[in-house]
Order: structure tokens, then sequence, then C-alpha cells
């Protein structure tokens, strides 16, 4: 419109771009809400979508993290729609076009697909669980997947997404995580909520300050469980991470299972050995009576079943990754 200039590139240099302007009619509001069953139809009780701090003309993704869908709703259906900031402040349903979104036929199943603002339908869920709700509001497209049941531990290794917890129930969690606790450490949810120390040994809070030196005493790997409707946790050092079973140099012998080396975050944990047909787990301090990992390479769970190498004799670089959900492993011939 006049107002804005931009130089390319050096004096006499060549490029080419191709600029595609948005047509003069086309709005992204500031924010966006989700509206239905999970507000039972009212406006002024809709869910706002987080967002960036950057213009919505920049950043055009609005999400909406771990919403639950129980039994009972997923029964009867949960059902969505999409609101512009525009409706919501308006606390009712308004007239007219991109008012709304949803997909184009009422009662959509698709886990992902294209928003319509223009007689606008309800799409559901009919699949208990818990979901991530994501929307890009210039292409006007929404996904829909299962919200990864994680926790993260940051700690001096990385005040963030460090060290990975998972559950099966979204309340119990447990994991393997590389903790230096000078500065102490906290855990974090995967939609992003700090937690940190309960007023009693072992307690959470989530107004909480760091989980402090005292409680831990090692820089290493840890074995921790978190019980969120208790808001309790434990921990247990683990000082060794290592190979074992019938494809190994040792077989099955818990004092022999071959060590393997961290990285310095304690999040990938690798081993170069020599590897039979056969079959091999994870275990951690040489104990079948601590945490071990096994049940399939690309999703490792503990207490999980044997893993199997079917691959030839020979000697093979073995990587453990404790660094997201769900962990895994790779074999590698060297």
């Amino acid at each position: 419109n006049g107002t804005s200039s931009v130089l390319l590139g050096a004096i006499g240099a060549k490029q080419s771009l191709v600029v595609t302007p948005l047509p003069a009619d086309f709005v992204i509001e500031d924010n966006y809400y989700l509206v239905g069953t999970a507000c039972d139809w009212k406006i002024p009780q809709a869910i706002a979508f987080t967002h960036s701090d950057k213009s919505p003309y920049d950043d055009p993704v609005f999400k909406l993290i771990n919403i639950e869908v129980t039994a009972e709703q997923a029964a009867a259906g949960w059902w969505w729609k999409i609101i512009p900031a525009s409706t919501f402040e308006a606390g009712d349903w308004v007239p007219g076009d991109n008012t709304q979104y949803g997909p184009a036929t009422n009662g959509d199943e698709a886990m992902e697909g294209k928003l319509v603002g223009v007689d606008a339908q309800a799409g559901v869920i009919k699949v208990a669980g818990h979901y991530d709700i994501t929307i890009n509001m210039e292409d006007l497209t929404y996904t829909i997947s299962k919200t990864p049941a994680v926790m993260y531990v940051p700690n001096q290794f990385g005040w963030n997404e460090h060290g990975i917890l998972y559950s099966t129930d979204y309340e119990n969690f447990q994991g393997l995580a590389g903790i230096d606790p000078i500065y102490g450490f906290k855990f974090m949810t995967g939609d992003g909520q700090w937690i940190g120390a309960g007023k009693t040994e072992g307690t959470l809070s989530t107004s909480g300050g760091n989980i402090l030196e005292g409680v831990l005493t090692k820089v290493g790997l840890y074995y921790l469980t978190v019980n969120m409707p208790d808001m309790t946790f434990t921990q247990e050092y683990i000082s060794s991470l290592a190979l074992i079973g019938s494809a190994t140099p040792n077989g099955w012998s818990e004092a022999d299972a071959v060590e393997m080396t961290p990285n310095e975050d304690y999040e990938i944990w690798t081993l170069d050995v020599h590897l039979v047909p056969g079959s091999f787990k994870f275990m951690t301090d040489h104990s079948w009576a601590k945490p071990n990992l096994g049940g399939d390479v690309n999703n490792l769970t503990f207490g999980g079943g044997d893993l199997n190498f079917e691959g030839e004799e020979g000697d093979y670089t073995v990587t453990l990754d404790l660094s997201k959900y769900p962990y895994s492993c790779t074999v590698v011939k060297k």
C-alpha cells in the first residue's frame, strides 16, 4: 500500500521472488476459540487457542494442547467448531460469513482437513483420549492429534524440554532423565505447566521453586516417577545402563551386561559391540529389579518384551535415544 520498502541483495545483484498478496478482505484475527461439547456450546465459555507473540499474518498457526475427551463424551460424540475473537467478544453467535469455522460436512470425523467460514459445520470426535488441536488460519486447515502423555525434567542440562517421562494414563509418569542438580530441577508438563518443590520431601506444587540440591547429590542418570493426582514424585540414581541378551557377547548374565556410554547430558547412550542373531534388552544397574527397556525399537517401554536382532553376526553400534518420546534405539553395522 505504499508504506513499505525492501532492499533485495547488494547493488548490481540479481534476485527473483514471487509475491502473493492476500486478498484485501482476507482477515486473520488475533485470537480464536474452540466451542462445542467442551464448553456446552456457550460462547462466553469458549476455550482460547494459544498463539505466539507474532502478528497472525506472520504466524497464522493457533494451538490447543491436551484437550480431554472422556469415554462418555466420545460415546455421545465430542463436537467442535472454531470461532474468531470477534464472535467471542460479541458473547453470542454472530450471523454472516467467517464468524465461525468448521468442516464443510456436519459430523465430519476426519482428524485433519479444511476449515470453511461459509456455512461452517461441526466436526466430531468419537474416540476417548487426550488431543492437541492445531489450526492454520491462513491455509484454513486443521489437525487433531493424540496428545503425547509426556513430562519434562528441566535442570542445568537444559531449562526447557529436557528429559522425558511418559505416561499411559496421563496421571502416573515414569522415565529416565539426566540431571545436574547444582541448581536443582523441576518438572514441566507437555502443555508447559511448571511443577516444583512441595512443602514436604517428595511432594510437588505448581507454585513451588526448584527441587533443590539436597534431594539429589550426584550428576547423572535418574529414574523418576511422578503421580499427578497426589502431586508426589520419587527419584533413584542409576549408575549404569547396559545391553543384555542372547545377541550380546555375555548372553543373559546380569553381572556381565555390556555397559553403554552416555553423552554429556545422559540422553543418548552408545555402544560398539559384537552381535549375533538373537534377542536383547536395555537394563540398569545390572539388575532386573531395576528399570529395564524393551518392546519395540521405535517405542521402548519399561518392562517391554525382548527386542529381536536378526542381522548377520558382526560389529555394530547400538544407540539408545532417551531425548524424545517414545524412547527408541538403532543398531547400525560398522
